[in-house]
Order: structure tokens, then sequence, then C-alpha cells
């Protein structure tokens, strides 16, 4: 494995190798923390109940799809990955279908939303929040 910082090092941003992922090379501390953080969070959520599991599985596929997204300028991808640990923050909420949660959780969604919007459905990024939205949704019970 090459030790140049310029080169990506081939391995998947979960395996803990945040600085160099796939597709961007030397992604800077600023996305390495927060994907850090993204992580710790997930992985702190129950690992027991299907319903548990969805919301894992949705934030994990957000969470790649921002990052692999080679339409997705670096400036966004920091700003949907901030936007993505708020809405981890508010899933890890002992009762996440509590009022404060479930107002964290649509003001993230919205924030989001409207990236993809912007973006157009042609984005990696559009496509996979588009799918998982139900399921995040579900676990605050939004409508």
């Amino acid at each position: 494995m090459s030790n140049d910082p310029n080169k990506s090092s081939g391995k998947s941003y979960s395996t803990g190798n945040f600085t160099n992922v796939p597709g961007i090379v030397n992604i800077g501390e600023g996305i390495t923390n927060t994907l850090r953080d993204i992580r710790t969070t997930i992985d702190k959520l129950p690992k027991d109940e299907s319903e548990d599991s969805e919301i894992k599985k949705a934030l994990n596929e957000l969470e790649e799809a921002i990052v692999s997204d080679p339409n997705l300028p670096v400036k966004r991808k920091e700003e949907a990955l901030q936007k993505l640990k708020d809405l981890a923050a508010a899933a890890n909420n002992p009762n996440p279908k509590a009022e404060e949660s479930r107002k964290d959780a649509n003001y993230t969604i919205t924030l989001l939303k409207s990236m993809t919007d912007a973006l157009g459905n042609a984005t990696q990024f559009a496509e996979i929040f588009n799918k998982v939205l139900p399921a995040i949704k579900l676990w605050f019970g939004l409508p």
C-alpha cells in the first residue's frame, strides 16, 4: 500500500481510514472528524429490533452516498455530512418520537431535502436520500 497522501488507499471509508476516501483524496480533517462522529453515533443505535436495523441501514446508506457521490462538491459533502450527523444524534435519543427529536429530525430532513432538490435527482446523494427517507420518517414518527 502506498503512503503517498495524494493517492486514494482504495479502502472503504467505513474501515476507519477517513483520510483517503475512494473518490476524494485528502478530504481534510473536518470531514474526517464528522465521518468518525457519524459512525460512532450510528453504532450506538440499538441492535435488536428490525426497525432499529432499518434506521441504521438508512443512515449508513446515506453516509455512503454523500461521501462517494462524484457529482457532489466537497463543500456540499461537508454540509450534508454535518446534517447527517445531526440526524444520527436525533435518532439516538432514547425516545426518537418525542416532540424535540421529531422537530430536530424534521428540520434536518427539510435541509437535506432542499440540498437534494437544488442538486437535482441525478446525484447518488439525491437518489439514496429519496430511497431512505421513508425509513427515517418512520423512525421519528413523521408523516
